[in-house]
């Protein structure tokens, strides 16, 4: 299962106050933005769920809603294709990632995806392109706690 989220930008899209090691990994929190998010980030959902345009950054030992698995762009189209072509690009994509990142297949998973998408408005703006790939614990489960990076390999 799938949860799809539109992709809304402010100001504060390439923003990033974590704080990270020599890896690039978040090893004290702070305020993410979906430009400067990077495979391997742990988030949690920011609050106001009608527009998002930065996440709660976390290190992945603390509670946390998702990681951050794969980031791709959505290819093959100068304007905008329309929001079925993007989010069937983006469910391929972050489908076709799950099993590397994980270690198991997504239909064998208990995990569960979602995925933010480039809208009308940011692919025109921004020149946005990017799908961000959320792996997440599956509906009614705790937060996560730890890196799934290899988790079932």
């Amino acid at each position: 299962m799938t949860i799809a989220v539109a992709l809304a930008v402010a100001s504060c899209g390439d923003l990033d106050t974590t704080t990270r090691d020599d890896s690039g990994e978040i090893v004290e929190g702070g305020e993410i933005g979906v430009f400067a998010v990077q495979e391997g980030d742990c988030i949690s959902w920011p609050t106001d769920s009608e527009s998002v345009a930065a996440f709660d950054g976390v290190s992945c030992d603390e509670p946390h809603d998702g990681e951050i698995y794969e980031l791709f762009d959505i290819t093959g189209f100068d304007d905008f294709p329309g929001d079925d072509l993007v989010s069937e690009q983006a469910d391929q994509g972050c489908f076709d990632a799950f099993e590397p990142f994980v270690g198991i297949a997504f239909v064998e998973s208990e995990f569960f995806f979602t995925r933010f998408v480039p809208t009308q408005e940011t692919w025109d703006d921004l020149d946005d392109r990017e799908v961000i790939c959320i792996i997440t614990p599956a509906q009614g489960e705790p937060q996560l706690t730890m890196s799934l990076e290899g988790v079932a390999q």
